[in-house]
């Protein structure tokens, strides 16, 4: 026999949802049906949740049926939790009946407040391809474009679309995916996948000038960075492939920007851009060189980039792992952490921006001048600089490595990092 200690039916499910993770599968069960019983009795208005959390814990042990009938019983109250409904059509998915999924959504749509977005939904259609489903993971986006379509949604039909495209371009159906994705271009698709995929076979197919002109285009629809940053790169090569260059002639190709800017600010100007490998973990200023901890596999590496000129002036190879070093635990720079200049710096993916003048502030000032950064796949923000107060006298130094937030001073507002995109304001 298990002892339960008489508490809130919440702290007994949460006390379930404890034994699952420490592996005691069985206290775990019997917590579940003790809290689902109590909340039968006591708080009625939240079983739906206590069935939710046991049809996770049964559809984790692929104990399918039991978690669906649980499902059900929650779906039965209906419920508006997202997890419940999507374990639900998780399982409906599983059994790859397109009709039983569509009456799965209708029942979801009858029941919550908000609206079921195609992302949502293609979610299943992606996993059902991954598992070999094909036909099944084509009826579900074809179903999507259908009903983003009756709902006026454009971008969720342009997504669905983008999607289709790289389930028939798996398939061996390349000619049908990029007359889908051309016609949704055409349309003014903003769908990654549709840009990337399409100009990616134009440039195949060697047809330069369509690829540089689906580029292009695509770079004026504020796409994610780093799909940007990948076109740029495609467009880059496109352009030397069609470049009238003597017999012999050699060019040395340009850097591509490794970050997309979203909105410019003066005070701010790109002046380089250095590329890193392996990956940066943490980064320090040490006077005017930046400290970069690199980290792959079982080894560590420490390069200093000279912050001037952009140039690698130190790499010291085959350290201990990083979380074996000294500060591991430290945010991110601590170990490098010495005074630093009173300069604004940044550094989207490893780039330099160079202040084109020393940011000051009046008191409290309003109207504050926006940089705002789109990033790529990595970004290591430093911002290094000096907030004046109203009599002239130097009151802090604020930096920022690796975005860390939110700012501890009344002077500068925001700096943060929100999915790839970086806001700083001085």
């Amino acid at each position: 026999m298990f002892a339960i200690d008489r508490k809130r039916p919440f702290d007994t499910i949460a006390q379930a949802e404890q034994a699952w993770q420490a592996g005691d599968l069985a206290r775990a069960e019997k917590l579940f049906e003790v809290g689902i019983a109590a909340y039968e009795r006591e708080e009625p208005d939240g079983l739906d949740f206590a069935l939710g959390r046991c049809g996770a814990f049964l559809l984790a042990q692929g104990r399918r049926d039991e978690a669906a009938h649980v499902l059900e019983q929650a779906i039965e109250q209906k419920t508006d939790i997202p997890a419940i409904w999507s374990d639900y059509l998780r399982i409906v998915v599983d059994r790859r009946d397109i009709d039983s999924l569509k009456g799965g959504v209708e029942r979801m749509a009858a029941s919550v407040r908000y609206r079921i977005e195609p992302e949502f939904l293609l979610v299943h259609a992606r996993r059902a391809d991954r598992e070999g489903a094909t036909t099944f993971a084509e009826q579900i986006t074809r179903w999507i474009i259908e009903r983003s379509a009756r709902e006026g949604d454009k971008e969720g039909r342009w997504a669905a679309i983008g999607d289709l495209g790289r389930i028939l371009e798996r398939a061996g159906h390349l000619d049908q995916a990029v007359k889908l994705w051309r016609e949704a271009f055409d349309e003014g698709s903003c769908d990654s996948d549709t840009a990337s995929r399409l100009s990616m076979h134009l440039e195949r197919a060697k047809n330069y000038a369509g690829a540089m002109l689906v580029i292009r285009e695509a770079l004026t629809r504020r796409l994610s960075a780093s799909v940007e940053e990948s076109l740029r790169k495609r467009l880059a090569r496109c352009e030397e492939k069609t470049a009238d260059r003597g017999p012999g002639k050699t060019s040395k190709r340009a850097d591509v920007a490794a970050y997309s800017v979203r909105r410019e600010s003066a005070l701010f100007e790109p002046v380089f851009q250095v590329r890193l490998k392996p990956s940066v973990k943490g980064l320090g200023v040490v006077d005017n060189t930046a400290r970069c901890l690199l980290a792959s596999g079982e080894s560590s590496t420490l390069v200093d980039v000279e912050l001037t000129s952009g140039s690698e002036v130190r790499r010291i190879e085959n350290l201990p792992p990083d979380d074996a070093l000294p500060g591991a635990r430290r945010r991110p720079g601590d170990m490098f952490r010495a005074d630093r200049p009173r300069e604004a710096l940044t550094f989207p993916r490893h780039s330099r921006v160079r202040p084109r003048n020393k940011p000051r502030q009046r008191g409290r000032q309003r109207g504050f001048r926006v940089a705002q950064y789109s990033l790529g796949k990595w970004i290591t923000l430093l911002a290094k600089y000096s907030v004046i107060s109203s009599s002239g006298k130097s009151v802090c130094s604020i930096s920022l490595v690796n975005t860390i937030l939110p700012l501890p001073s009344s002077h500068v507002s925001v700096a943060l990092r929100s999915g790839r995109t970086a806001s700083f304001q001085t």
